[in-house]
């Protein structure tokens, strides 16, 4: 998991600091990460609100500061140039990456049925 600076096309207010820090999670492995130009990503944000079908939820003992929801509506593609070692925090575990493939593969479900 890292924290990056990140706009979402451009629709994210930047300020003087420029665009904002956000958590971004690699959905794929770093051995399959390795040599690749672009990476697939979800991104984390603090939990303000109960959370939503196609949200999940992880906090202190997944290793962040608060209470943080990862959206499974929206999977991102950034440049692997991003991930610098200085940007890294922590890994997230196996069962918790697991969660959030699944709640990716809902949030898809739900997106497919509404059609």
């Amino acid at each position: 998991m890292f924290k990056i600076p990140f706009e979402f096309d451009g629709n994210e207010a930047v300020n003087q600091y420029g665009p904002p820090l956000k958590y971004a999670i690699v959905i794929i492995s770093p051995q399959l990460r390795q040599g690749t130009e672009y990476v697939p990503v979800v991104i984390a944000s603090t939990k303000t609100r109960e959370l939503r079908s196609f949200e999940h939820e992880l906090g202190t003992d997944d290793g962040f500061d608060h209470e943080t929801v990862v959206d499974g509506r929206w999977i991102f593609t950034i440049s692997a140039t991003k991930l610098i070692p200085s940007a890294y925090k922590f890994r997230l575990l196996k069962p918790q990456m697991k969660e959030i493939i699944t709640t990716l593969c809902r949030s898809l479900a739900q997106s497919h049925n509404s059609y």
